[in-house]
C-alpha cells in the first residue's frame, strides 16, 4: 500500500513538471536564499526609513518641552489644591460628625482631586493652547523618535512636580488646627465628666503648673496635650498618677502639666 502511494506521488509530480524533477537539496537551498533576501530587504528598508526622518531642531525640542510641561504645571496645582481644600473641608465636617481620622479625610480628598483631574485635564490643555502656547510642529514620525519621547516624559514630570509644589501654598491659608479643636469639642459634648482643674504659678517661677483631677477615661491626656499645643503652650513636663476612689466605674487620676506660654 505504501509503495503504491509513493509511485502515484512521483508520477503526479513528474507530470506537473514535465519530468524535470528538481532534487530536494536544490529546493531547500532556493528557499533559504529567498528568505535571506527578504530579510535583508526588510532590514534595508527599515534602516532607510529611520535615516530618512528629519531630525528635530533644538528650537523644536525646546518648544515641544514647554508645550508638554506647562499644562502639567496647571494640572499639578489644581490637583493639589482640590485635594487639600476638599480634605480639610471633609475633616472639619464629616470627620467631626462621624469621628473620621484626618488621614481618612485626606484619602477622600485625594479621590476627589483625581476625579477632577480626569474631568478637567483636557480643559487645562485647551486653555494653554488658547493662551498662545506654541506648537513644535513635529511630524508623527518625529514624535515617535526615542529622544523626543524622553523629552516629553521629562517635561511632564517636571511640570507635575512644580505644580504640586505650588499647590502646597494652600496650607498657608488653612487653619490646620481647626478640625482638631472641633473634634475635641464634639468629644467633650458626647462624654461629660467632672474634672477638677488647678493652675498655679507658685510651684515654679519659670512655668505654669496645671493639675487635672478626674476619672481615668480614654483620650483625656491626648486631648489636654492637643489643646495646650493648640493655644501655643510648650509642654515641659507631664506626670500622671492614679488616685484612690472611682467615678461611674472609672478610676481617679491626677495629671500634672508643666507648661510655658509662647504666644
Amino acid at each position: 500500500m505504501n509503495k503504491a502511494t509513493t509511485t502515484f506521488k512521483s508520477y503526479h509530480i513528474s507530470k506537473c513538471l514535465g519530468n524535470n524533477i528538481l532534487p530536494p537539496c536544490l529546493i531547500r537551498s532556493a528557499f533559504v536564499r529567498s528568505s535571506s533576501s527578504k530579510t535583508t530587504t526588510a532590514t534595508t528598508t527599515t534602516s532607510t526609513t529611520i535615516e530618512s526622518i528629519p531630525q528635530p531642531t533644538l528650537e523644536q525640542l525646546r518648544v515641544h518641552y514647554f508645550a508638554n510641561g506647562l499644562p502639567m504645571v496647571g494640572f499639578g496645582f489644581v490637583d493639589q489644591t482640590v485635594m487639600i481644600q476638599a480634605g480639610n473641608m471633609i475633616d472639619c465636617t464629616f470627620g467631626v460628625t462621624f469621628g473620621l481620622s484626618t488621614l481618612t479625610a485626606a484619602a477622600v480628598g485625594g479621590l476627589i482631586s483625581n476625579l477632577s483631574g480626569v474631568i478637567f485635564g483636557g480643559t487645562l490643555e485647551n486653555l494653554a493652547k488658547a493662551w498662545g502656547l506654541q506648537s513644535s510642529n513635529l511630524t508623527s514620525q518625529q514624535r515617535n523618535l526615542t529622544f523626543v519621547k524622553r523629552n516629553r516624559l521629562l517635561s511632564q514630570a517636571a511640570g507635575i512636580f512644580l505644580g504640586c509644589c505650588l499647590g502646597l501654598l494652600n496650607i498657608l491659608f488653612i487653619d490646620t488646627d481647626k478640625s482638631q479643636s472641633l473634634k475635641l469639642l464634639k468629644n467633650s459634648e458626647d462624654e461629660e465628666f467632672a474634672f477638677e482643674v488647678e493652675a498655679s504659678n507658685d510651684v515654679r517661677d519659670d512655668a505654669t503648673v496645671i493639675t487635672v483631677k478626674g476619672p481615668d477615661v480614654d483620650g483625656v491626656l491626648a486631648s489636654l496635650t492637643a489643646t495646650l499645643t493648640l493655644h501655643k503652650c510648650s509642654l515641659l513636663e507631664v506626670n500622671a498618677h492614679k488616685k484612690s476612689g472611682s467615678v461611674d466605674g472609672f478610676d481617679m487620676i491626677e495629671d500634672v502639666f508643666v507648661i510655658i506660654d509662647q504666644s
